[in-house]
C-alpha cells in the first residue's frame, strides 16, 4: 500500500490523525490485523470528512406535546428553511430524559418548565417572526457557547497545576501541543503554546458541540504562528478563535 499524502496529511491534521491512529488500535486488537501507517493516513481523511460535516450541522430535537403531525410538519418546514440545521429526532414531553443529551438544542411548542437543558419554544405554525427569532437563536446559541481562557504561565511547573493527572500531551508541531483528558468532559480541551521567548500561553476551549471542538482545536493547531506570539497574544489567538468558530 502506498499513500503519497500520507505526510501532508499527518502535518496538516495532526490531532484526527492521533484519533485514526488510537481507532487503529482498536481495530488491530478486535479483528487482529496490522494497520500499516498508510492506511491511518486514509482513516484521517474519512474521519475528517465526517467531523466536517458534523460540525456544520446545528443538532434539533423536536419535543412533541401531544399531536405527531404537527411535529413533522413543523421538523419539514426548518429543514426547508435552514440548510445547516438537521432535525435527529421528535420526541414526546413524555419520553424526555431527566438528563437532556449536550450537542442538541431542544424546540418545544408548550414551556418546559425546569427542564435541564437550552430550549426554544416555538408556534406549531412557524410564521416569519418565528422563522427570525429562531434563526438568531441558534447562531447566537452556538455562538456564545464558546469558553476560552488564555493564561500566560512562568514556567512548566505552573503549567501541570492546570492540567489533570491523566492528560494525554500530543505534540503537533515545534512548542505546540494539544492536551486532553479522559477525567474531563469531552467537549473540553486543551491547548498549550511555547512561545520563543520561553513564556507559555495555557489555552482552554470548551465548546457546546463535541465535533467542532475537534475541529476547531485543529483548525488552531495548524494555523497558530508562533512568531505572533507577543505582548498581544491573548487579543490573537482570541481573535483566531472566533475567526475560526464563526467559519464553522
Amino acid at each position: 500500500m502506498y499513500n503519497n499524502m500520507l505526510e501532508k496529511i499527518k502535518k496538516n491534521y495532526p490531532i484526527i490523525y492521533y484519533i485514526s491512529s488510537e481507532l487503529s488500535k482498536t481495530l488491530e486488537k478486535r479483528f487482529d490485523i496490522k494497520i500499516p501507517e498508510e492506511e491511518k493516513g486514509y482513516i484521517t481523511l474519512y474521519l475528517l470528512r465526517l467531523f466536517e460535516k458534523m460540525a456544520k450541522k446545528k443538532k434539533i430535537i423536536l419535543i412533541c406535546p401531544s399531536g405527531v403531525l404537527t411535529a413533522n410538519l413543523l421538523a419539514e418546514k426548518i429543514k426547508k428553511i435552514f440548510e445547516d440545521v438537521e432535525v435527529v429526532k421528535i420526541t414526546s414531553v413524555r419520553d424526555l430524559p431527566r438528563n437532556p443529551s449536550k450537542g442538541f438544542i431542544y424546540v418545544n411548542t408548550i414551556p418546559l418548565p425546569n427542564f435541564g437543558s437550552p430550549y426554544f419554544q416555538i408556534s406549531p405554525l412557524f410564521s416569519k417572526d418565528d422563522e427570525e427569532k429562531f434563526k438568531n437563536y441558534i447562531y447566537n446559541f452556538y455562538r456564545e457557547n464558546v469558553y476560552v481562557e488564555i493564561m500566560e504561565v512562568k514556567d512548566e511547573n505552573e503549567i501541570l497545576q492546570y492540567i489533570p493527572k491523566d492528560s494525554t500531551i500530543i505534540a503537533i508541531k515545534e512548542r505546540l501541543y494539544w492536551i486532553y483528558s479522559k477525567e474531563e468532559p469531552k467537549e473540553e480541551k486543551f491547548i498549550l503554546f511555547y512561545d520563543p521567548n520561553n513564556k507559555s500561553y495555557y489555552m482552554y476551549i470548551h465548546l457546546f458541540d463535541y465535533f467542532k471542538t475537534i475541529w476547531l482545536s485543529q483548525k488552531i493547531a495548524t494555523n497558530v504562528s508562533l512568531r505572533n506570539l507577543n505582548g498581544n497574544s491573548k487579543d490573537y489567538l482570541l481573535k483566531l478563535l472566533y475567526s475560526f468558530e464563526r467559519g464553522i
